[in-house]
């Protein structure tokens, strides 16, 4: 795994996954990047652990760069979910293309998360306050 300063939206060339995370306030958001698979689940996880020591109220991950989420992924979410849920604290989840938010409705979880809908291109967030971890 490898840890830079945020730049480009996308993982470097031959990277399989990047997420670029951003806190203003009590509020984090991750944008994730690449395939969201066993492989790579940890370093969400890691960012994850890191929100919240943060003590957040709020969370939001980005979903619309991801190109494939797999079973574990799908697991980190629905953990990240409940963990907010028992914490009081709102997670909401950008709705990735329609071949990504197909797996929230194939297997029947769509309704468990707060999705919000986003368009079909990020904008180039700013880099201050940010850390970019590709594995």
């Amino acid at each position: 795994m490898m840890v830079t300063a945020a730049g480009d939206a996308r993982p470097p060339e031959g990277a399989l996954f990047g997420v670029d995370v951003e806190y203003d306030g009590r509020c984090a958001r991750l944008a994730l990047q690449g395939e969201l698979d066993l492989a790579t689940v940890g370093a969400l996880a890691d960012q994850l652990r890191e929100v919240w020591s943060r003590d957040v109220q709020g969370i939001e991950i980005d979903l619309r760069d991801l190109t494939f989420i797999g079973s574990s992924g799908v697991a980190a979410l629905l953990e990240a979910n409940s963990r907010a849920r028992d914490r009081g604290c709102a997670l909401t989840l950008v709705r990735g293309t329609a071949a990504i938010h197909r797996i929230f409705e194939l297997t029947g979880i769509e309704s468990q998360f707060d999705f919000r809908p986003g368009s079909a291109r990020r904008d180039a967030p700013s880099a201050r306050g940010r850390l970019r971890i590709v594995s």
